[in-house]
Order: C-alpha cells, then structure tokens, then sequence
C-alpha cells in the first residue's frame, strides 16, 4: 500500500493505464546534443576547418583577411550526418595555420647557418693585411666556433673571447713565477721585472747609439747582443713552462698518423681531428705541434706587449715533427713593435682603441692545422703516398666518387650511419668522415694560402 502510493499508483489491482499520470515534480532532461564527429571523419589530412558564411570572430588569427569577403557573401549552412561532418556548397574548407605561422614565437630558430657565417666573417677580418697583421689564434678559434656550428647545432655561440682570456691566465703564471727566476739567473739583478726592462731599454736604445758610432762598428753590436742574450734566457723560461710545467706535448707519431705509401679507405680512423683545434689543445694539453707553436707564438706576442720582453720573438716549426720553439729578435724592440702597430679591425674597432701588433709568428702553423681537420674529416680513400702530410692526397678517390665509381658496401653503410648521426646533431664516429667541415677547413685554406699554394684550390 505505501509503496504503491510512493510510485504515484491505486493500492487496488485496477489497470495502470486507466489511471491518470500523476505529473513529477521535475522537468524532464533535455534533449542530448549531437555527437560531435571524429577527426578522422572531418578531414583526412592533419588539421582541416571549415568557414562557413558569416565573419568569423578573430579572421586575423587564421590568416583569412583576404577570404573575409566570400565568405561574407557565400551563404550556406553545415549539414551534419551520423558518421560525419561535410561543408554545403556555399562553405569553403582551407587548412588551418601552424602555430609557427601565426606567431613567431614558434618558430624554430636555427642558428647554426648564423653563427658560420659570422665566424666565417671573423676568420676572413683576422687575416686582413697580409702576415704581419694576422692574428693567428683568434683565427685559428674562430675555426673551431665554425666547426662546432657545422656538428653541434647549437643555439648557442662558441665562446671565442673566453678561451683567449685562457690564454691571457697561461701569460699570468709565466710572468708570477717564471720570468723573474729567469731575470734573476741572467743577471738581470734584483729577481723581479727591472732586469727586463733594463734589457728592453738597452734593446730599444741600439739602433740609437747605433747611429752615434757608426765609423766605430761595434757600439749598437754589443747592445743587441745583451738584449739577445736577456732574451734568450726568457723565452727558454717560457719553453720550460709550456712545456714542463704546464704539460703541452704533442703526439708520438708527430706530425701525422697517415701510414706512409699507403692507401686508407678513412683518413680520420688514423686522424684524430681534435689535435687540429686550439681550444682542445688548451684543454687536453695534447695537440698538433702546429698548434703548439701557434700557442707559443701567441704566448711570447702578450708578453711583448705586457713588457716582459724586451723583443719580439719568431718561431721555428721544426718541420712539425718536434715541438716548436721560439727564437728572440733582437732587431725587433719591443718599441719598434708597438710603433708599427696596424689600425684596429673589424667592427668592434673603434677610433683610439689600440690595433694588433706585428705578427712574427709564420701562418704556415695555421695552415697546418687546416691541412689535419681536412684529413681528419675526409669521406673518401686517401693515398698517403701520393700526398703524405699535405691536404690533396684524397682528390683521387673524391673525382672517382664524383663519376659514379661504385663504393664498397663497409663504406656505404658507415656513409649511412654518419649521415644519420649528422643529420641529428651527433658528432660522427671517427673515420666516417665529415663532407661539411671537410669542406669548410678546404675553403678556409684558399682565403689563408691559396696564392702561394695554388693545389689548395
């Protein structure tokens, strides 16, 4: 009985139909709105939308300002279906803008492109007015930002200036520790900085009393020779510390690992391409001897400029199979260099700001160093007998890859593997080979010594 007054029904068995329905208290749901289509339905490409007639809200977003108009006037109405969604005639269907497209904000920025070509330009202004007036380090640094923009694809610059204040902090532990011992062991008196410049006075007064006592013959002799002496003693101190002290060596095999009268399928399996950089020689305390004797070269021209020698120094490769060493100039004072001092290059060159000193350093050193990246990076054979340590021995190989000669199938699937790595920002396995930095060590070669050495073209 209760229960069947809680269901709105007579306690007797009488039909329910011949009842009257008793209204609920609640209105009834309302009806359910249509199922929205699938994507797949909507379109079979990424993202598709549809304009119907009318202007939409923001046409700006959805770069539509110019089919504003149609779709103003094209009218029409959206008729939908159980599986899907379809424009009437009077709607027209464009594909929606990427993200990237309607705000900059979104777009992938590359800036590896950007950062070889200013390095590229750097390298081209440090080589601005011949031999005496290159700067050869930051050259050779800029080298390596170009290189680490090929491989790394980074949105980050390669710190050029910090790894020349590397170089600056080497110059500050010569000149707190191993100058003075050296002034002192020359006599030079009192242990400290007054022997050296009382030799680079002496050094800069010779070509001075030189002129006084000319008919003598002898007088400007004995100056340069106490300079040369002072000196000597200096840079042998600077030597010790390079050398001894600080740890920089050069490999075993010397100037190259090639196998001589030998024909490698990868010169960078026998190459090590980071002995061929200046930054990873400051690091390693392992380089090409080029690279060490750029390294000296750079050493004794700050501490000519700081004053802690009384002339400029030159540097004897030694062939590139012994480590370098650095011969004084007595012909050259410290005065006489910073006289012939060249205007300041590049745009960071403002008017008063002091320009480079004379370079003694020979840019054979640069040259190379270009030469061992160029063998290091290498795709193709190369013949050390043809060209043992110089950077033509692999044209060969290259001209017969260029005429469709068919590869072996060891060197086609490392090609592949390479590529891949490349294409991902990954440094390749060595002797793999590198087209792209090969071919920027080449053409840096040409801007360097393409004259003189006319193979390199």
């Amino acid at each position: 009985m209760i229960r069947a007054k809680l269901h709105g029904r007579p306690a007797s068995g009488a039909c329910i139909s011949s009842c009257p329905r008793i209204p609920r208290p609640w209105p009834s749901p309302p009806p359910l709105a249509p199922k929205p289509a699938s994507p797949a339905a909507l379109s079979t490409s990424a993202r598709m939308v549809v304009v119907r007639g009318g202007r939409g809200r923001h046409p700006e977003l959805l770069g539509l300002q110019g089919s504003s108009q149609e779709s103003e006037n094209a009218g029409g109405s959206e008729s939908t279906s159980g599986s899907g969604t379809s424009a009437s005639a009077g709607s027209k269907v464009i594909e929606a803008p990427r993200p990237e497209d309607v705000d900059e904000r979104y777009r992938r920025a590359d800036f590896s492109d950007r950062f070889q070509y200013e390095s590229r330009q750097a390298f081209a202004r440090c080589l601005v007015g011949g031999e005496p007036r290159m700067a050869l380090a930051e050259a050779a640094l800029h080298a390596s930002a170009e290189d680490d923009a090929i491989a790394s694809l980074s949105s980050v610059p390669f710190p050029v200036g910090p790894w020349l204040d590397r170089i600056d902090r080497l110059v500050d532990q010569v000149c707190a520790t191993h100058l003075p011992r050296a002034a002192a062991a020359a006599g030079g008196g009192g242990g400290g900085g007054g022997g050296i410049a009382a030799a680079a006075a002496a050094a800069a007064s010779g070509p001075a009393a030189a002129g006084g006592g000319a008919e003598e013959g002898g007088g400007s002799e004995g100056l340069s020779t106490a300079a040369a002496a002072q000196a000597a003693g200096l840079v042998a101190a600077v030597e010790r510390f390079l050398w001894e002290e600080a740890g920089f060596r050069m490999p075993d095999y010397g100037r190259s690992n090639l196998p001589p009268n030998a024909r490698v399928d990868h010169a960078g399996v026998w190459e090590d391409a980071r002995l061929g950089y200046l930054h990873e020689t400051l690091v390693r305390r392992l380089g090409h001897p080029a690279c060490l004797g750029l390294l000296l070269g750079e050493v004794c021209a700050r501490l000519l400029e700081r004053g802690r020698l009384p002339c400029a120094a030159a540097v004897d490769t030694r062939a590139f199979v012994l480590l370098p060493r650095a011969v004084p100039l007595p012909q050259l004072p410290r005065e006489v260099v910073l006289s012939r001092r060249g205007p300041a290059q590049g745009p960071q060159g403002e008017q008063g700001q002091q320009g480079r000193l004379l370079n003694t350093t020979t840019s054979e050193v640069l040259v190379e160093m270009l030469r061992h990246l160029k063998r290091s990076f290498w795709p193709f054979a190369w013949d050390s007998a043809a060209d043992p340590t110089g950077s033509h021995g692999g044209f060969r190989a290259a001209a017969k890859a260029a005429a469709g000669e068919e590869m072996s199938a060891a060197l086609a699937a490392i090609g592949k593997v390479a590529a891949w790595r490349l294409e991902r920002g990954i440094w390749t396995s060595p002797g793999a080979g590198d087209l792209r930095r090969c071919v920027a060590s080449a053409e840096r070669l040409v801007l360097l010594a393409g004259e003189r050495c006319p193979e390199e073209r």
